[in-house]
């Protein structure tokens, strides 16, 4: 599963924070020549989600990788790219690019031909939303291509690329829409606004409104990635706990899981206790416990009339 539509968006404020934590670190020597404040990137494009000609995986390719892309010519090399497409629903698979792109493999495909096809790593089943189009002219929803499509390319081009590859709608900048944008870096004891170019930070007034939005902007930021780690680190550990009991599966692991809110809880509890739980006999909760590192005469007693796990729900 991934994150939803709306907590995978990021903002361009957040990307250039995560790009240069500490940007200007090493450019405060005077003597030094001054750095380049821009780290080149696009922030809109287009891909066969809605109206272009490439797919969204092209056309990531063709913005950061090195070397010749596949449909001639060099590749841009950029240093962030944000697959900024535009609204809209489209009928085209954006996994391929059209034919009238000549990208080699790539015929124009659309959604009516993949369904249930498993296609670099990503399965669709159904087209979400409200119905439109029947056969080659049924549309994908936006938002299902974003999260379905899009964002699942981009985490497999992040660590292919080690880039920062960012999901959103097409982004608007005063004068044109794709532009390079400045970076800064926010020291967060002091918080003072570094920019690469500058030897020395610039120092905002504590209650100024613009220092107060680089503030929330860089602690979302932080939160969000926080947020993310944690939730994975915590499936890591009830996994690598609790994969070990025999008969035990993915759907009682959830349940107890869920019933006593931590493994640390879960292990405090007793055999009375985690048989409680829907699905869970006394022989599993036993093994349970044997598996998170109870001791035998440290599990507690068991219940009068309670049975086996055989006459319990397995899953």
């Amino acid at each position: 599963m991934f994150p939803s539509a709306k907590t995978m968006l990021l903002t361009a404020a957040s990307v250039s924070l995560a790009l240069t934590h500490t940007a200007a670190a090493d450019d405060r020597g005077g003597d030094k020549p001054r750095a380049n404040p821009y780290v080149a990137g696009d922030m809109h494009n287009h891909n066969t989600c809605t109206d272009g000609s490439v797919s969204a995986g092209y056309a990531i390719d063709r913005s950061v990788a090195t070397g010749v892309a596949a449909a001639g010519g060099n590749n841009f090399d950029l240093d962030w790219f944000t697959l900024g497409n535009h609204g809209g629903s489209g009928n085209r698979d954006c996994r391929f690019s059209d034919s009238s792109a000549n990208i080699p493999g790539d015929t124009t495909t659309h959604w009516s031909d993949t369904l249930g096809k498993t296609i670099d790593g990503i399965t669709i089943t159904s087209l979400k939303g409200t119905p439109n189009g029947t056969g080659s002219g049924a549309t994908m929803w936006r938002w299902q291509s974003i999260q379905e499509v899009e964002y699942p390319i981009i985490v497999n081009r992040t660590s292919m690329y080690n880039k920062v590859l960012v999901e959103g709608l097409e982004w608007i900048v005063p004068g044109h829409e794709h532009t390079d944008v400045a970076v800064i870096g926010l020291a967060k004891r002091l918080e003072e606004v570094w920019v690469p170019s500058e030897p020395d930070p610039i120092i905002m007034p504590r209650n100024s409104e613009g220092l107060y939005l680089l503030q929330r902007v860089r602690d979302e930021a932080h939160r969000f990635a926080i947020a993310y780690h944690r939730s994975k680190r915590s499936k890591r550990m009830t996994a690598s706990a609790l994969d070990s009991v025999r008969g035990l599966g993915e759907h009682r692991r959830k349940a107890l899981v869920t019933h006593f809110g931590s493994l640390a809880r879960l292990k405090e509890a007793t055999v009375e206790e985690i048989t409680a739980v829907p699905g869970i006999g006394a022989a599993t909760a036993k093994a349970v416990l044997g598996a998170l590192g109870v001791p035998r005469g440290d599990s507690g007693a068991v219940g009068a009339g309670m049975g086996d796990d055989q006459t319990r729900a397995s899953g």
